[in-house]
This record gives structure tokens, C-alpha cells and sequence, in this order.
């Protein structure tokens, strides 16, 4: 992509359009943003593929404390991604502790293991999604849904949607396949979901 990592970093209108491979922290843009960063009005269009924390754009996006915030904002990816393991996402694989997505969006289609999210993989701890959006399938095993694959710990998800069709055995929703402890306001999805264990149109567990 663009950069490997970075911490106390700003991306502003940048972009990648060749396709990344990699093993771990693997992004389209960027594999790793963190502590304060902030990526905005950039995208990646290239297919990417490797093992966890995988994303069209980011791999992962951290944080340590909750100020400054570490954020994607007005950005996208359009590229497929696939992995063969957990943390997923047409975005961003992994979104942990006080970091934010707003007004963005991904379009590819996304495959792993478990914690498989059209948008994002898993978003964990005060993570907070806005008026973003993710349109392609996704599939899995267990946690996958059509915007996230796993929100926990606070999260929140809000004026967003998905309208991608949605595979997995076990968890597997039309916006989130697992939700825990986290907040689902003014969003929707209208894509299928299908799968034989706790499946569901919004949230599948």
C-alpha cells in the first residue's frame, strides 16, 4: 500500500491502487495506524490478502489512550479482501480502543475465518462507527456480519448500514454477527444472512 505503519501520523488525500499481500497487519493504505493518528479523504482500490488484522485499507487501527483519538475519516477501499484468519474487514480489520471510522465506506467483497465484517473485522473497547456504509458479501465460520464481525465493549455503531449478502456457521448478522456490551442505533442492513447457528437479519448473537 502506502505506508507499512504509523503512530502520531496524518494521512490526508493519499491513495493505493496495487494489490497487498501479506501475513499480519496487512492494509490496502496503510497495515497499522496508531496512537493519535489520523487517515481522511484517502482510499485504496487494489485487492488484499494475508492472515489477521487484514483490511481493504487498514489493517489495524489502535489506540492507548482516549485523547487524541486515533480516526478514518471520508475514506474507502474498493478492493476484495480475503484471509484465512479472524479480524477481517472491508475497511479496517481490527479497530481497538477509542478509535473511530466516520463517513466511510467499503465496496469489496471479504472472506476469512472468524471476526469477518463487510466494513470492519472486529471493533473493540469505546470504538465508536458513523454514517458509514459497506455493500459487499462477506463470509465466514463464526462472527461475520454485513458492516461488523464483532462489536464489544462499549462500541458503538450509528447512521450506518450494509447491504451486502452475509455467509458463516455460527453468529452471523445483516450488519453485526456478535454484539456485546455495545450500541446499534439508526443503522440497517438489507442483505441476506444465512448460516445453520444464531443467524439474524440484524444481528446474529
Amino acid at each position: 500500500g502506502l505506508l507499512g505503519g504509523g503512530t502520531q501520523t496524518t494521512v490526508l488525500s493519499s491513495y493505493a491502487s496495487g494489490t497487498v499481500q501479506g501475513a499480519e497487519s496487512v492494509g490496502g493504505l496503510i497495515g497499522s495506524l496508531a496512537y493519535g493518528s489520523t487517515l481522511s479523504k484517502s482510499y485504496a482500490t487494489g485487492a488484499v490478502s494475508g492472515t489477521t488484522q487484514v483490511g481493504g485499507l487498514v489493517g489495524y487501527l489502535r489506540e492507548t489512550n482516549h485523547s487524541p483519538l486515533t480516526s478514518v475519516t471520508e475514506s474507502y477501499a474498493t478492493g476484495n479482501v480475503t484471509a484465512t484468519g479472524s479480524k477481517v474487514g472491508g475497511l479496517v480489520g481490527y479497530s481497538n480502543y477509542y478509535t473511530t471510522v466516520a463517513k466511510s465506506y467499503a465496496t469489496g467483497n471479504v472472506s476469512g475465518l472468524t471476526n469477518v465484517g463487510g466494513l470492519i473485522g472486529e471493533s473493540w473497547q469505546y470504538t465508536k462507527i458513523s454514517y458509514s456504509y459497506a455493500t459487499g458479501t462477506v463470509s465466514g465460520t463464526t462472527s461475520v456480519g454485513g458492516l461488523v464481525g464483532v462489536l464489544q465493549q462499549a462500541s458503538t455503531t450509528l447512521n450506518s448500514y450494509a447491504t451486502g449478502a452475509v455467509t458463516g456457521s455460527s453468529r452471523v448478522g445483516g450488519l453485526v454477527g456478535s454484539l456485546s456490551g455495545s450500541t446499534v442505533m439508526q443503522s440497517y442492513a438489507t442483505g441476506d444472512a444465512s448460516g445453520p447457528e444464531s443467524i439474524g437479519g440484524l444481528v446474529g448473537y
